[in-house]
């Protein structure tokens, strides 16, 4: 049960590591590229939750006012 999950994590990083080279790369290179590549998730991360939602319900408001003929 517990061994698939733990497979596919495994696979999923062996992935992530050879699509990035990190393989190659000195143990400062690999710290330096995976920090910069949980930046980059946590910051589409952030923006998918707070931010986007937030867009959409403004632009939800937006289209049905405009659709009944409100002015403001």
């Amino acid at each position: 049960m517990i061994a698939s999950p733990c497979r596919t994590l495994r696979s999923m990083f062996n992935k992530y590591c050879l699509c990035l080279a990190i393989y190659m790369c000195e143990p400062w290179e690999k710290v330096i590229l995976h920090c910069i590549t949980l930046a980059i998730i946590c910051a589409l991360t952030y923006t998918a939750v707070l931010i986007v939602p937030s867009h959409l319900s403004t632009l939800i408001i937006f289209v049905w006012k405009c659709l009944n003929g409100d002015k403001h």
